[in-house]
């Protein structure tokens, strides 16, 4: 046999090994792109083959989103639509590892396909949050510079599941609401391990649903700093002796705070009279 037909059928072996990598075929005829499908009777188990974070599949059928199953440390959305199910899983734990359960699908007696359309691994997250950004700058967009909990669509400080139900609406619109992608972590406390700058690219996808998962669960009090305080009273003050003193103090969330201080000097130097 001559070596190129030698270099011939190694290449086409190494070709069917890897498109067996990303194709799975179950004994009942499911079939799977970029996934690994196991079928136990009316159940199929779906599998990843490679690590990642969040992921875009579409099934070949319209399923119940009470029949797609995750692993309570992901948040899954669903929508049926042209007689197909499209789901979007992100992780807001540890990656997704190769072998591991992404979801699993209930009562489902016919055969069915089920296919990776993207996915985003941890590795490349930041890179293409960054690639991202540049981009969206390039189109005119101002790059955001206030902090914000992204995903606290509610304005209550957290972002929990009331936020999440929110998000599932808004999921694959334009609304700025939910376009929270791409975006950085805040430089100061209490932003500095929160994704709070964001520069809207114009569609809410799977960046979007990956910011809000890092975000989900955390929660931020932004108290008010004071912007003025004005001291009214006795303008003379002698030595042991006792003065009242008026303090009014703004805040900057336009409230405004009185009180009365009384102060007794019996030092030759001036305390403190009020303090914020």
């Amino acid at each position: 046999m001559s070596i190129r037909k030698v270099i011939n059928i190694t290449l086409i072996a190494a070709a069917l090994l890897v498109s067996g990598c990303f194709d799975s075929k179950t004994s009942t005829g499911d079939s799977g792109k970029g996934v690994e499908l196991v079928r136990t009777e009316n159940s199929v188990t779906v599998k990843a083959t490679d690590e990642f974070s969040g992921a875009s599949f579409v099934l070949n059928k319209e399923i119940d989103n009470s029949n797609i199953i995750t692993e309570v440390d992901k948040l899954k959305l669903t929508k049926k639509a042209d007689g197909k199910t499209y789901i979007q899983i992100v992780d807001m734990d540890e990656p997704l590892k190769e072998g591991e359960k992404i979801f699993e699908i209930k009562n489902c007696a016919e055969k069915i396909e089920v296919k990776m359309e993207e996915s985003i691994t941890e590795g490349n997250f930041e890179r293409e949050l960054s690639k991202l950004q540049k981009r969206t700058v390039k189109k005119g967009v101002r790059a955001g510079t206030t902090d914000e909990l992204l995903g606290d669509f509610n304005s209550d400080s957290k972002v929990d599941i009331q936020d999440f139900v929110s998000f599932q609406g808004g999921y694959g619109g334009n609304s700025t609401l939910y376009d929270i992608a791409p975006a950085v972590k805040g430089t100061a406390a209490p932003y500095t391990d929160v994704y709070s700058k964001r520069t809207p690219d114009g569609i809410v996808d799977l960046f979007d649903f990956l910011i809000f998962a890092k975000n989900y669960g955390k929660n931020i009090v932004n108290l008010p700093t004071v912007t003025d305080v004005v001291l009214s009273g006795t303008a003379t003050v002698e030595v042991d002796s006792t003065i009242s003193v008026y303090a009014k103090v703004k805040y900057s969330n336009n409230t405004e705070k009185s009180e009365v201080v009384t102060v007794s000097y019996t030092h030759l130097t001036l305390p403190t009279i009020y303090s914020v």
